[in-house]
């Protein structure tokens, strides 16, 4: 008992104090004294209350928080006026580092009542807006982060609260269910090593086992269980809130006191320690768990491992003092995994001697790339991923480079995951979800560019709580993630992708270049990356194209027309809202018509009952014979009359006008082979001005023309001929020339 009362320098705690300070703090490790109803606090004298708050100040300034909040409820107590804004927020604080939110948010309440008397800095505003968040309070989240810079897109996003409602949609694609791994401490970090399952945890693990002051709970160690072992009970997906979850003959309450070290995001920082005996656990008879051997010898935290293909393992640790000064820092570690154990520990050498630390490594399989999570000065916030990376594992790493604003926030960005399916899966507490840290990924050959964008993965995998540690199986379909909803503590579970299709919508227009016009009838063809397949539309009288889409993902769309250059688009869907939305088109397609299969030459017009060529006529005859030198194609030229005079004369009158037209380009230089005059007389008249009707010359005019249509065309704008396909056709994208989708950006 002495042993866990030696933070007790004053000799002036009652009694039934001292039994309670006892109680909460050795909470963690099996201490057994209960308190009996506590006498009335006595008051102290003025000197020992500032004592009590010099004590409480100087753990907290050294991290240890449980002991801090000891001291300052202790110090609280003797004051008439408890309102003391300062204690209020660093006891919210010790709390939030505890990861027990629930006081946390007691003593913010508080703080938020008293309004501009506690004088909050941003971190408390952005924290009283995670509180809220955590209990789905959106709008009241979004108040507080109002006007704080650089958040305004979590700001947002709480905002649009029909946006978080339909992240709950496709809830049923997913099967999330609780593993017989996890204790009442905390399970997190899961990766998958070969046949067995490594995560981190706190639970006791040695005779001696020396505590956090950060808390007064045990380090991290990894731990490995065979995955044959893991037993598993689903969980309903229709709500993130359960009284209780019953598992492996463990039960998990609500609340349960004991069971929380640090934060998410700085699981290991911590200097402070304090003597404690625990019960040995290095074992776990009921579900094989083990300890990773060969790491007896790291004195402090261990967590967070990551396997390549040779075998090496890579996790963070808490580096000896001596290498990097008077505080200890984090680092990345690697040694080499036999399946049960570890040998030839040693530090991963990229940690330049600071005030900073690396962890949470994730390395690909070939062991040339290593992503981490770090706090390193020049960051965008908090935590920020970084990358290295080296030809061959010979190597020396690379310089650490830091992802772009694509990924990294003025948050956290941790728990970083290279997936064999090509995705950068990472944790963030500053980008739009549902709160606390959620699940995001990006596709890694995008996020090493600087380019793509980041998808939030939706419920039930997010929640209002922290989401977090992500891997996959070999399949890409299932896999492990860590959480702390249920019971404030983090766990481990595992989770079953199973998507059901779902009926979206991929919508634009086609338009002419020059007129701007709709162009009613264009081919579309939509190659659907997933599925590897090519579904083709005609656009309607509008020039709009629709498409059915059931999965999320990348699209090429192209556009095919008789004598237009083909134009294309990519585009790349992470919905908001999952299923029965229409997603337009980044922009409409504009097609170059290079000329028309039938078009009027202009102002190529005669004067009644006349064949001769007028002056004004010959610009445009002149444009004709242009398109002639520049294009090998075969033309008509088709001459028609008004109705005056007979049908007959009116036949021979058409005749010899195309004739004229056609001497006209022959004499130009173009083989006359290559155009045929044809003339139409009055059969195809423009309006109603017909025989016996009673038109305007300006009328008559009109129908007095000459037209152009294409009668041979070897070489068309177009890549392929669009009248083969029909509306609706499905194709496989080898039914298309090789290149055909590739100018689609």
């Amino acid at each position: 008992m002495n042993e866990c009362l030696s933070l007790n320098k004053t000799k002036a705690f009652s009694k039934a104090l001292v039994i309670s300070f006892f109680v909460v703090f050795c909470a963690g490790y099996n201490c057994r004294v209960q308190a009996a109803n506590p006498a009335p606090v006595k008051k102290l004298a003025s000197d020992q209350v500032r004592l009590l708050l010099t004590q409480g100040d100087e753990s907290y300034t050294q991290m240890k928080y449980a002991v801090a909040v000891q001291f300052y409820e202790a110090y609280r107590e003797q004051l008439t006026d408890s309102t003391n804004w300062d204690v209020l927020i660093k006891l919210a604080d010790c709390h939030w580092q505890q990861r027990d939110y629930k006081q946390s948010a007691k003593y913010m309440q508080q703080l938020i009542a008293a309004g501009d008397k506690a004088d909050l800095s941003v971190r408390d505003r952005i924290r009283i807006a995670e509180m809220q968040a955590r209990v789905g309070n959106y709008p009241q989240a979004a108040k507080w982060l109002g006007g704080i810079a650089n958040y305004e897109l979590l700001a947002a996003g709480y905002k649009d609260t029909e946006n978080i409602d339909a992240l709950k949609e496709d809830s049923m694609d997913w099967r999330i269910s609780i593993l017989n791994i996890n204790t009442n401490f905390r399970e997190f970090s899961p990766a998958v090593c070969g046949e067995r399952l490594i995560y981190t945890s706190n639970a006791p693990a040695t005779f001696k086992e020396r505590a956090f002051g950060w808390d007064g709970k045990s380090y991290a160690r990894l731990w490995g269980v065979p995955i044959k072992l893991l037993k598993l009970t689903l969980i309903s997906n229709n709500s993130d809130k359960v009284d209780s979850v019953r598992n492996g003959g463990k039960f998990f309450a609500k609340r349960l006191s004991g069971m929380y070290e640090g934060s998410d995001t700085k699981p290991m920082q911590q200097k402070g320690i304090y003597g404690g005996k625990v019960l040995y656990v290095g074992m776990d008879s009921a579900t094989q768990c083990r300890l990773v051997g060969g790491l007896q010898h790291i004195k402090f935290n261990v967590a967070t491992a990551s396997l390549d293909n040779n075998k090496t393992l890579y996790f963070s640790a808490n580096l000896p003092k001596d290498s990097l000064g008077k505080r200890t820092r984090i680092g990345v570690m690697q040694a080499q995994y036999n399946g049960d154990g570890v040998t030839n520990v040693q530090e991963t050498k990229m940690l330049v001697s600071g005030e900073y630390s690396e962890m949470h490594p994730t390395i690909n399989k070939a062991g040339t790339l290593l992503i981490f999570s770090s706090d390193r000065p020049g960051g965008k916030g908090g935590y920020d991923l970084y990358y290295t990376e080296r030809k061959t594992v010979k190597d020396a790493w690379g310089p650490s480079i830091p992802f772009s604003d694509k990924v990294n926030t003025v948050g956290n960005e941790v728990f970083p995951y290279n997936s064999a399916d090509g995705y950068l899966y990472f944790s963030s507490d500053a980008r739009p979800g549902f709160g606390g840290l959620d699940i995001y990924r990006i596709l890694l050959a995008d996020a090493l560019k600087r380019t793509g964008e980041v998808e939030h993965i939706a419920y039930p995998i997010n929640s209002s709580s922290d989401d977090f540690g992500w891997c996959q199986d070999s399949t890409d379909m299932k896999g492990y993630f860590s959480s702390d909803r249920f019971v404030s503590n983090d766990n481990i579970y595992r989770f079953e992708y199973d998507p059901k299709p779902k009926v979206s919508h991929i919508s634009g227009i086609v338009r002419e270049f020059k007129s701007q016009q709709p162009m009613p009838g264009a081919t579309v063809f939509l190659y659907n990356k997933s599925t590897d397949e090519v579904i083709v539309k005609k656009t309607n009288n509008d020039g709009r194209y629709t498409f059915d889409v059931t999965n999320m993902g990348d699209y090429l769309i192209k556009c095919v027309e008789t004598n237009c250059k083909d134009k294309g688009l990519a585009m790349n869907i992470f919905a908001k809202k999952p299923k029965n939305v229409t997603f337009d088109a980044p922009h409409d397609i504009v097609l170059d018509l290079q000329f028309k299969n039938v078009w009027e030459l202009e102002n190529l017009l005669y004067d009644h009952a006349s064949a001769n060529i007028r002056i004004d006529a010959k610009t445009s005859l002149d444009s004709l014979v242009k398109i002639l030198n520049k294009y090998p194609t075969m033309v008509e030229l088709g001459s028609h009359t008004d109705s005056k005079g007979s049908a007959e004369y009116n036949q021979r009158l058409s005749q010899r006008r195309a004739e004229s037209a056609v001497a006209y380009v022959v004499k130009q230089g173009i083989d006359p082979s290559r155009i045929t005059a044809k003339g139409y007389g009055e059969s195809k008249l423009k309006n109603t001005c017909g025989d016996g009707s009673k038109c305007k010359e300006s009328d008559h005019q009109v129908n007095r023309r000459t037209e152009i249509t294409v009668t041979y065309n070897p070489a068309p704008a177009n890549s392929i001929d669009p009248s083969v396909f029909n509306d609706g056709q499905k194709l496989s994208p080898k039914a298309l020339p090789v290149d055909f989708f590739n100018d689609c950006k």
